[in-house]
């Protein structure tokens, strides 16, 4: 038999979903892949109302661990991480639970203005928070996972930052 593109081969991968899409004549925005491969996925702005309570509570204890007071108290600030927390920062330092503490309660600096904070629920029980953070010659993008373990208090377990180019 000689050889063709249809014939099959160990080095073609077989086809996949996104083969499938190519064919598509109907425009799909990204919104709608989003929506058709996480159809439980749930995003809200903070903006906007919502009817997860879940959300504000995630969204409330961000704000907090924001607040130079909270950050200040290692056992205030402490009750809000998960004790598996790690954080990637903003210049690729990584972070765990007792450095991150150390140096919060080392600082002395105002919060940063915060805007576009949006929680999306990614599971029953882990929310993504995201949001730009302002300071006085940095902008950061930030993004939370907080996740809640068999109906306890929400804690963060993983954050990561990244400057924003002006």
């Amino acid at each position: 038999m000689p050889w063709s593109w249809d014939h099959p081969s160990p080095w073609r991968r077989p086809p996949t979903r996104a083969d499938q899409d190519v064919h598509r004549t109907d425009p799909v925005s990204p919104a709608e892949a989003v929506a058709t491969a996480a159809p439980d996925c749930h995003r809200r702005d903070v903006h906007t109302s919502g009817a997860d309570p879940d959300l504000d509570d995630v969204v409330a204890r961000e704000r907090r661990l924001l607040d130079p007071v909270v950050r200040r108290c290692r056992d205030t600030a402490g009750h809000l991480l998960d004790p598996d927390f790690r954080e990637f920062g903003a210049f690729g330092r990584v972070w765990d639970r007792d450095s991150i503490l150390a140096a919060m309660a080392a600082e002395d600096a105002p919060p940063p203005d915060v805007d576009g904070i949006a929680a999306t629920r990614v599971g029953a029980d882990t929310v993504l928070v995201t949001y730009r953070a302002r300071r006085p010659g940095r902008t950061t993008l930030r993004s939370s996972l907080w996740r809640r373990r068999d109906g306890s208090d929400w804690l963060l377990y993983f954050h990561q930052g990244t400057v924003q180019r002006s």
